[in-house]
């Protein structure tokens, strides 16, 4: 979501208030995983639209 000049990732779905400009079919956060965050901070995130068939839902 775009929340002024930031931009934020929610891990799970919930109400945030932010404005919301995408969705991934990713898990961003998996507990039973050896690294549990699929990002870190600082990391760079390209955002691409996606076509027609190629997003889950």
């Amino acid at each position: 979501g775009i929340g002024g000049w930031q931009t934020g990732i929610y891990g799970l779905e919930s109400p945030g208030g932010w404005q919301i400009i995408g969705r991934t079919d990713i898990t961003i956060f998996d507990a039973t995983r050896d690294e549990p965050f699929y990002l870190s901070a600082g990391d760079r995130v390209k955002f691409v639209p996606a076509t027609r068939g190629s997003a889950k839902g």
